[in-house]
């Protein structure tokens, strides 16, 4: 790195120096990482930093910045599609892509390049979905609380985020003064050991005016069984912000088996608010403003899912229209086409 780093400050970033990728990423990535450039929230960075190491270091050693050609960036998904057998998923690979394109778009402020090669290439279709992403029914959430009659802060915690729907980050960042009463107020959000002062998305709130989640009858009992201070809603046992994988792991995950039930993570009780409100005849636009979602189509095509059940239900209701018009349409009745 030090090598690296007198060659360039001997002759400058500007188009045509001879620069390695790798060698320019290992610049990128302290200029967005120490540097905290273009704002970027640390998990962006974690993710990014994978895919590079994971999928496209291992291709692009020794290829220079300034010879990258689209052609090339193409070869390169191919490669990591073929590597794979293509198993990824669609949405994995359009991940890895603007991991990748990120990088020279970064190159190209820095005056290695003029465009940004990664930007033309086509994606490997790959499979369509993921892991699947379940939706906690009101049953799944009543028998969850029920494994935590005698433990009140886990018993919280669940019901926090199924009934408000935070994310992961918001229930971690929630200090005992955020409970206003109505309203659970989202000040901040805590990803690891960080805590950052800003909300997500413009629907999550701002720094000046933060975002309210209304608190509901059930959870008010549940968060009154909780003890308020004036440090962290749900501390760990240093009195820092909870570790959720470790509760999901350590004390839910065993009650769930043992009583016969899935885990399927924390998202799971924020993707079930969106699809439970929507079985109630809630407003897709509500359920947006509510999930505090920047936009409406992203809580229709990732948060509200329509239950096996319902969609048989349906179904069952179209044979009965059926036959219920059927039984008073006799074979004379009906229209005869006309050449």
């Amino acid at each position: 790195m030090n090598d690296f780093m007198a060659k360039q400050n001997k002759i400058g970033f500007r188009f045509g120096t001879g620069c390695t990728i790798p060698e320019f990423v290992d610049l990128y990535f302290r200029d967005i990482g120490e540097a905290g450039m273009y704002n970027l929230d640390p998990s962006t960075v974690k993710t990014y930093r994978g895919y590079w190491r994971k999928h496209l270091e291992p291709l692009l050693r020794g290829t220079m910045v300034r010879t990258f050609r689209p052609c090339d960036a193409e070869q390169v998904m191919t490669q990591i599609a073929e590597k794979t057998n293509n198993a990824l998923a669609h949405e994995t690979y359009k991940r890895i892509k603007s991991s990748f394109s990120a990088i020279f778009t970064h190159a190209m402020r820095k005056g290695l390049i003029h465009n940004n090669p990664v930007s033309a290439c086509s994606l490997p279709k790959g499979k369509p979905f993921g892991r699947r992403c379940y939706a906690y029914s009101l049953q799944d959430i009543s028998a969850h609380l029920r494994l935590f009659e005698d433990d009140s802060r886990t018993r919280a915690i669940i019901a926090t985020v199924a009934f408000g729907g935070l994310r992961e980050g918001e229930l971690r960042g929630l200090w005992g003064t955020d409970d206003a009463g109505n309203y659970l107020q989202i000040r901040r959000s805590v990803w690891r050991s960080i805590v950052k002062e800003r909300c997500k998305t413009l629907e999550s709130g701002c720094e000046m005016q933060p975002a309210e989640v209304p608190i509901i009858v059930p959870l008010r009992k549940i968060l009154d069984t909780v003890h308020h201070g004036s440090s962290w809603l749900f501390p760990n046992s240093l009195g820092g912000p909870i570790d959720l994988s470790n509760i999901a792991d350590r004390i839910i995950q065993p009650a769930l088996r043992k009583a016969g039930l899935r885990w399927y993570g924390w998202h799971a009780y924020r993707r079930g608010l969106a699809s439970n409100l929507k079985e109630l005849g809630i407003d897709d636009l509500v359920i947006q403003r509510i999930m505090r979602h920047g936009d409406v189509g992203t809580t229709r095509k990732s948060y509200i899912k329509v239950r096996n059940i319902k969609v048989e239900d349906a179904m069952r209701q179209l044979a009965d229209a059926f036959e219920a018009c059927t039984a008073f349409v006799q074979p004379s009745e009906h229209p005869k086409l006309v050449n």
